[in-house]
């Protein structure tokens, strides 16, 4: 009986080992892209000069809203140029924030992010299907992009995607700039494959020869 208890509590382990795993992060874009696939590119290269109120600004599976009815599509030649063409930007104030909400099984989620004519930290917290969160912060420079990106664990997708300016950068200026959304697939599947399974039976299985000896020894 105790064989059985430890032979299976064993397996137990092994398959929990498997199925166990968590969301990985990415601050660069290369690294998420190669992690990525069937992705889909929001670049907002057509939004004009136009504010975003209530509902927010929709784009096959994202919306992006900002809850200080604050959110403008902004870019060349009016506004400050990323090297990104036109970009949405949110309020300037002291824990200011965007979010970005997926309605799609998008198990990837990308954005290119920076601060308008200022530098300063942007934290942003993702959120996934299974409750899963996971938050960090990036340092957006002066006149460039910052990217950050998540892929979820396998059977699993991002629902939500904020983003906080936590410190007000500088008087009129210093908004939260999204510059560019990408989502999509994990690129192979995590689940366990076919070799991982035969070590997983071949390791129970040894398990259960060892176990077999040791009673017939005592």
């Amino acid at each position: 009986m105790l064989n059985r208890v430890l032979l299976a509590t064993a397996g137990l382990a092994l398959l929990s080992a498997f199925a166990q795993a968590s969301p990985v992060t990415y601050t660069d874009f290369p690294s998420w892209n190669a992690a990525t696939t069937d992705v889909t590119d929001v670049n907002f290269a057509s939004v004009g000069f136009e504010q975003y109120f209530g509902s927010g600004y929709a784009s096959g599976d994202v919306t992006v809203a900002s809850p200080q009815q604050y959110l403008f599509g902004w870019g060349p030649p009016e506004g400050q140029n990323f090297g990104a063409g036109m970009y949405l930007i949110g309020a300037y104030t002291s824990g200011a924030s965007v979010s970005e909400t997926f309605s799609g099984e998008d198990q990837a989620v990308g954005n290119e992010v920076g601060v308008y004519e200022g530098s300063g930290t942007l934290d942003y917290t993702f959120t996934t299907n299974d409750g899963d969160t996971v938050s960090g912060a990036v340092n957006a420079v002066n006149g460039s992009l910052s990217f950050i990106g998540i892929v979820a664990d396998s059977g699993d997708w991002v629902t939500n995607l904020t983003i906080v300016l936590p410190v007000e950068v500088g008087e009129g200026s210093g908004n939260i700039v999204i510059a560019g959304i990408e989502y999509g697939d994990a690129a192979s599947s995590t689940a366990p494959e076919p070799g991982s399974l035969a070590l997983l039976g071949s390791g129970m299985g040894g398990l259960a020869v060892y176990l077999r000896r040791r009673r017939r020894a005592a």
